[in-house]
C-alpha cells in the first residue's frame, strides 16, 4: 500500500478587513491491490454511526461504521493506522507545504507532532439520503483524509465564509481523495448521495505530552 499525495492546493479569503482564512487541501491517491468490493457488501459488518449534537449523542440513521468484524477488511485498516510511516509522510508534508497555515493553528515544531499525535482509520457507508451541512470539525483534530473505496456518487466540498457555492470539490474515483488542514477556513460539507458510498476515513489527533 502507497499513499501518493499531491501537491498542496490553497484557497484564501478574507472574513473582514483584518483577517484571511485559509484552506490548504492536497488530493490523494492510493496504491493498493486490494479489491475490497464483495467485502465491503456484507451486510452484517455495520453498525449506525453516532454524531453529537449539544452534547448529545445521537443515532445517524443514513451513515454506518465498519464494525472490524471482517479480517480483510480490518487489515486494510490497520495496515493504515498502525503504520508510522503514513503518520510521518502526511504530517511532513502538511507541516512543509502549509508551513504559514499549518503554524497559525498548531505553533511547535513538527518532531513534537509526531511523537504527540495519534493516527486512526475507518470505513463509512453512506447510505441515500446521506448529508453533513457546512461545518467546521474540532481542532484537537489537525488532519483529516477521505478516500473512496468504490466510484462514488459525490465527494466532500469545500466552502469560502462568504458564499453557498462550492470553492472546491473532492474526487470521486476509486482509490482517490484527499485530505485536509483542519484550519478555522476548513468548512466543508457532503450532500447528494444517491447511492451507498464505501470511504475510508482517517484523522491524525493531538494527544496530550
Amino acid at each position: 500500500m502507497e499513499l501518493i499525495i499531491g501537491p498542496a492546493k490553497f484557497i484564501t479569503f478574507e472574513s473582514d478587513i483584518h483577517k484571511k482564512y485559509y484552506q490548504v487541501i492536497w488530493e490523494l491517491e492510493l496504491q493498493c491491490e486490494d479489491n475490497l468490493s464483495d467485502e465491503l457488501r456484507h451486510e452484517d459488518i455495520w453498525i449506525k454511526n453516532h454524531v453529537w449534537v449539544d452534547g448529545e449523542s445521537l443515532q445517524n440513521e443514513l451513515r454506518e461504521t465498519y464494525d472490524r468484524s471482517n479480517s480483510i477488511l480490518t487489515d486494510f485498516c490497520n495496515n493504515f493506522s498502525n503504520s508510522s510511516q503514513f503518520k510521518k509522510q502526511i504530517l511532513t508534508r502538511a507541516f512543509n507545504d502549509g508551513n504559514y497555515a499549518f503554524g497559525e493553528n498548531w505553533f511547535r515544531p513538527l518532531e513534537y507532532y509526531l511523537k504527540y499525535s495519534d493516527i486512526g482509520a475507518t470505513i463509512f457507508r453512506d447510505r441515500p439520503g446521506f448529508a453533513m451541512f457546512p461545518h467546521i470539525d474540532n481542532h484537537h483534530i489537525m488532519l483529516q483524509l477521505i478516500l473512496n473505496l468504490e466510484d462514488n456518487c459525490t465527494s466532500t466540498r469545500f466552502y469560502p465564509f462568504d458564499s453557498t457555492e462550492p470553492c472546491y470539490v473532492g474526487p470521486t474515483k476509486k482509490y482517490q481523495g484527499l485530505m485536509f488542514l483542519n484550519t478555522n477556513g476548513a468548512i466543508h460539507d457532503i450532500v447528494n448521495v444517491t447511492e451507498d458510498r464505501y470511504i475510508f476515513y482517517s484523522s491524525i489527533k493531538l494527544t496530550v505530552d
